[in-house]
């Protein structure tokens, strides 16, 4: 009895001794994973810390390129470095932040082996396609009116002026709308903003150089560029100069000209010339468009450019002023996607970008007014944008009631103008936002707001 009370004691013993080293080990490894997981949360608190930190850099200066990888900065028990580097894809310069995170490990295992970590940042141009709607100046005498309804990201830089006369039929805005000064409502005035009314928000036009320059270094590389009244015919000219002269040194003629552009769904390009020199039957040429601009990019400077047809791809044109001279896109008749059947479907690569430094205009012409009692109105699918005017009907006070605006893009312009009268005369409104401008589908080159949005953020 007494070797067997021996032998259980051992035995308890032994037993005691066993499950003590695995509640050591178990503790033990608790512990570590406990150290791992706050090492880690460390490490991922010091690079969203590098990360914050390049964000408020680069939104004082753009340009700000880092102190590089070998510039470590001290934080919270561990470094960060950061590097900006450029990246051009597809005609659109991005941006991609990379922050290197050290964090001294523990010496709970032994190892106190530095714990490393990455953040990369890729940052997208923010572009003013993104709007359905902007103005850096909306006159109070132009107003929101009853039957009023927005589409897409709004934003005015100065008031939101609302005028509605009925009580029920308010103006809708349905996305984010954000203003620099707030509402302006006259009495009895209860706009409806489905994803809220924000304010002071600033956002300013571009420069003439920021809006333009890209497009016109895109046009010139692989694309299409003209600059009227020079001596030196277009590429797509074959016929007599409109100049009418033997081709000289470089003298810019006085008088501007007039450049007609006829869209057709097969992917070609009508193009027509006006001018004191010449008209535009003398000038008629039919051209393949990915021969004419390969990258989808066309440059007028010193014309008045006037566009109409189906749009089959995705293009931007832009007309710029020099001087006094040219700088207006005239919307001579309706312009619209091929594919209309899948209208904002990512699938589509149907897209056009109107930029112009002055006016973009619909004419007052047959093309545009009604036919035979019929008000036909007007298709414009692009995102327009005024450098220095806005978006607008010619003679909208005097021409008949020509029914609807159907835009499907954005509008975005200096000074807004307006398309018709309530008597009625012109046009009454009816803009759809194309959704894919949210998802950064945008015309080639668009201009840019001057700011980044995070496009991904990798850990």
């Amino acid at each position: 009895m007494g070797r067997t009370a021996i032998f259980m004691v051992i035995g308890f013993s032994m037993i005691s001794l066993y499950f003590g080293s695995q509640s050591y080990d178990v503790k033990f490894e608790t512990m570590n994973n406990a150290m791992t997981y706050y090492e880690n949360v460390q490490r991922t608190s010091i690079g969203s810390a590098g990360a914050n930190f390049a964000m408020t850099k680069l939104t004082s200066d753009t340009s700000w390129k880092g102190p590089g990888i070998n510039v470590k900065y001290p934080f919270a028990g561990g470094t960060f470095a950061i590097e900006v580097r450029d990246s051009i894809y597809a005609l659109t310069q991005y941006k991609v932040v990379y922050v290197e995170t050290i964090y001294q490990g523990s010496n709970l295992d032994g190892s106190g082996t530095n714990i490393t970590g990455y953040t990369k940042i890729v940052l997208s141009p923010s572009s003013f396609s993104k709007f359905g709607y902007f103005s850096a100046n909306d006159p109070s005498t132009i107003t929101w009116q009853t039957g009023d309804t927005v589409f897409g990201p709004f934003h005015s830089n100065t008031y939101i002026y609302i005028s509605a006369t009925n009580s029920i039929d308010q103006p809708v805005f349905m996305d984010k709308a954000t203003s620099r000064n707030g509402l302006n409502p006259s009495t009895g005035s209860r706009p409806v903003f489905k994803k809220g009314h924000y304010f002071p928000v600033n956002i300013t036009m571009p420069s003439f150089a920021s809006a333009f320059q890209a497009i016109k270094n895109a046009a010139k590389d692989n694309g299409h560029y003209d600059s009227a009244g020079r001596r030196n015919s277009p590429k797509w000219f074959n016929g007599t100069p409109w100049w009418k002269s033997s081709p000289g040194a470089s003298v810019l003629d006085g008088n501007y000209d007039t450049v007609f552009l006829n869209f057709r769904s097969n992917g070609y390009l009508r193009i027509g010339l006006s001018s004191t020199y010449a008209s535009r039957s003398d000038s008629l040429k039919d051209t393949l468009l990915s021969t004419f601009a390969p990258n989808g990019v066309m440059f007028f400077e010193r014309m008045i450019v006037k566009v109409q047809g189906r749009v089959n791809g995705k293009y931007t044109i832009a007309a710029a002023k020099v001087g006094t001279v040219g700088g207006t896109i005239i919307i001579d008749s309706s312009i619209a996607y091929v594919d209309t059947t899948t209208l904002g479907v990512s699938t589509s690569d149907d897209m056009l970008g109107l930029v112009a430094s002055d006016s973009i205009t619909i004419a007052y012409n047959a093309n545009n007014n009604p036919l035979s009692g019929v008000q036909r109105g007007v298709d414009v699918h692009a995102v327009v944008f005024s450098l220095y005017n806005g978006f607008g009907a010619a003679n909208y006070s005097i021409r008949p009631n020509n029914g609807q605006i159907r835009l499907f893009g954005g509008i975005c312009q200096a000074k807004r103008q307006p398309v018709g009268t309530t008597a009625p005369s012109g046009f009454h409104k009816s803009y759809h936002h194309d959704p894919r401008l949210l998802r950064r589908i945008v015309p080639p080159l668009f201009p840019k707001t001057g700011v980044f949005e995070i496009l991904s953020w990798f850990e």
